[in-house]
């Protein structure tokens, strides 16, 4: 679909206990170079939200405390004004060009394909400092664009956090547009908390550190 331009809502689901992260995570939404995009912050109350945070293109849903990741990205995305969602995490790193490439993936695919997503990303270990880089197929939850009016028959998994994302893509099945350039993400191990704990059984850690290719460190800038 050439020339497609639509306009995009950014939906992250947080925690008041990871609000230190979301600084970080709103500079990498406003420095996005595709135009026409909103983000949506679906917070828990009933702490305070912090207002400095909220500004033009960027708008807070309170959702009552305890609910599931499922949960609050079911009620986020009706409250978006967006034609295509593109659901990010509060705590990765993502280039400027992330929203555009998705989007674009999705618009020159094949009219029966339903989401586009990173299939190759880095990993950046954060106790080590050190930067790996994943090898493609994969098909990661923090990046999933999509229509809108291709959310509500799958919705989202409300019964398990670990499976929110998973049971999404599972729904549509091989109408994935893959997303290789892992440029555009960075899935960052941290200590405040992962939902993404273990892959084939094993510590999620420790599979990086097995099948990923080191690549170094960050950039300072990182």
């Amino acid at each position: 679909m050439r020339n497609w331009s639509p306009s995009v809502s950014c939906i992250m689901a947080t925690l008041p206990s990871r609000r230190h992260l979301l600084p970080k995570a709103i500079e990498y939404f406003l420095r996005q170079d595709y135009p026409n995009k909103e983000l949506l912050l679906v917070d828990e109350g009933p702490e305070p939200f912090p207002t400095g945070l909220l500004r033009s293109g960027i708008h807070l849903l309170s959702v009552p405390p305890g609910l599931s990741l499922g949960r609050k990205l079911n009620l986020g995305v009706p409250k978006a004004g967006g034609e295509v969602i593109v659901k990010l995490d509060d705590d990765d790193w993502y280039h400027p060009r992330l929203v555009g490439e998705l989007v674009g993936a999705l618009g020159r695919a094949s009219s029966d394909i339903r989401i586009s997503t990173v299939s190759r990303f880095r990993t950046l270990l954060v106790p080590e400092w050190q930067m790996m880089t994943s090898q493609d197929g994969w098909m990661l939850g923090n990046s999933l664009c999509f229509r809108k009016s291709d959310w509500e028959k799958p919705r989202f998994d409300e019964s398990n956090d670990h499976l929110a994302d998973s049971h999404f893509l599972a729904y549509y099945g091989n109408r994935i547009s893959p997303v290789s350039d892992p440029e555009l993400c960075v899935v960052v191990g941290h200590e405040s908390g992962h939902l993404w704990r273990q892959v084939l059984g094993n510590a999620v850690e420790d599979h990086f550190k097995r099948n990923f290719v080191p690549v170094g460190g960050p950039p300072e800038s990182f």
